[in-house]
C-alpha cells in the first residue's frame, strides 16, 4: 500500500512466495525453465512489465474469487480440448518435491524390561512415552477359567 512501490521485481518473488506459502519457491517446480514460462501460466491475473521490470496486476485488488474460479476453468477446458486434438504438451504436469530425508527410529525396549540408563529421560520427563494400543473390540486376555469343584474326586476326600 506504498505509492513509491506499486510493485515489485522479479528477483523479489522467491521472498514474498516464502514468505505467504513458508516454502522456497522453485520454478522446476511449476515445470518451467525461466520466469518467463512462469508468467504464461498466471497469464490472466500477471504480468511483467517491459519497461519497468516490474510485476503488474492484471486484476483489481477487490476482484471476487469467482472471477478466479471462472478463469481457471476456462483454461481447463482449453488444455482438455487441445489434448483431446493430441496435443501432449496441453497437458500440466507439475513434478512432486522429493521427500525429506528420513531419521531412522530406534526400536523402543519390550515391555517389562528394565529402563538402561542411555533410555531414562533427561529431566521433566520428557523421554520415551509408551503408547497405547488401538481398541480392536475383541479382549487379548485368555477366556476366564472354570471355577473349582471340590466336591467328589478331589485330592482331599475322605477315605
Amino acid at each position: 500500500n506504498d505509492p513509491d512501490r506499486p510493485s515489485f521485481a522479479e528477483g523479489h518473488v522467491a521472498f514474498y512466495y516464502n514468505k505467504y506459502f513458508k516454502k522456497p519457491f522453485q520454478i522446476k517446480s511449476f515445470s518451467c525453465k525461466e520466469f518467463k514460462d512462469f508468467t504464461e501460466l498466471v497469464k490472466d491475473t500477471m504480468d511483467c512489465s517491459e519497461e519497468t521490470k516490474l510485476l503488474e496486476a492484471k486484476l483489481a485488488e477487490d476482484s471476487d474469487a469467482s472471477h478466479f474460479v471462472k478463469l481457471a476453468e476456462e483454461d481447463r477446458r482449453e488444455r482438455q480440448r487441445r489434448s483431446d486434438a493430441g496435443d501432449e504438451t496441453a497437458a500440466l504436469s507439475f513434478p512432486r518435491p522429493a521427500p525429506g530425508p528420513r531419521q531412522p527410529q530406534s526400536a523402543p525396549p519390550p515391555r517389562g524390561s528394565a529402563p538402561q540408563s542411555g533410555n531414562r529421560p533427561v529431566s521433566g520427563g520428557q523421554g520415551y512415552q509408551p503408547q497405547k494400543r488401538p481398541y480392536s473390540g475383541t479382549s487379548s486376555y485368555p477366556p476366564p477359567k472354570q471355577p473349582r469343584s471340590y466336591g467328589s474326586g478331589s485330592y482331599y476326600s475322605r477315605r
